[in-house]
């Protein structure tokens, strides 16, 4: 077995990667739901006034931790597996969830090459960091060990082209279908990293 740790009805499931990858998606969407729907929903009912930039950074690092300790929860044993996988998952986060708060302030006349110039490492390199993570909660060898790292990052260069064409497609069309673009761009944007990687780690847990 490539991959140790992970519990024997995933691994001895045909459709580990699928279910793996679809909870790693999952957990790093909320967030992405929090930035689009929580905070507002809380400025609305004056839950930041009188606060600083400071408060809705600590939620939506708290929401991204959540997501992370369900994932470890689900694929290893021990609350510190949980915690280490929660910590890890919040601040690999940390880069893309910015750079898909910041969508706004990107101009039109931006170009998807240049955009992604910057996008592509600020998704690349954390995802790459939380291959890292899984696999040594999982005992995978080094070998599998930057396999994964690379299936991960691989999954963060998608992530970060996608962003770039959000911003640029969003920039030249108009209402309903730009308005659509930005709200549903980035949850794929973080999503489909967190999804390739997941389902990777399944796949090495049976290679």
């Amino acid at each position: 077995m490539g991959v140790r740790g992970l519990p024997t009805n995933l691994v001895s499931d045909r459709q580990a990667p699928w279910r793996v990858g679809a909870m790693f998606a999952l957990a790093a969407c909320l967030p992405v739901l929090f930035v689009q729907i929580g905070v507002p929903l809380i400025g609305i009912w004056g839950g930041f006034v009188g606060s600083t930039l400071r408060h809705p950074f600590v939620l939506l690092v708290a929401v991204s931790g959540a997501g992370g300790q369900w994932v470890g929860g689900r694929l290893w044993h021990g609350l510190k597996s949980r915690a280490v996988f929660g910590a890890a998952f919040a601040s690999a986060l940390a880069g893309p969830l910015l750079a898909v708060t910041g969508l706004e302030s990107f101009s039109a006349y931006e170009t998807v090459p240049r955009l992604s110039l910057g996008f592509v490492p600020v998704f690349a390199v954390p995802y790459s960091f939380l291959g890292l993570v899984s696999a040594a909660l999982s005992g995978a060898s080094l070998p599998r060990t930057f396999q994964l790292m690379g299936r991960f990052g691989v999954g963060g260069m998608f992530g970060g082209l996608v962003l770039a064409v959000v911003v640029v497609g969003a920039g030249e069309q108009s209402g309903v279908l730009a308005g659509t673009l930005r709200a549903v761009g980035p949850g794929i944007a973080c999503g489909l990293p967190a999804a390739i990687g997941g389902s990777a780690l399944a796949k090495l847990s049976v290679a």
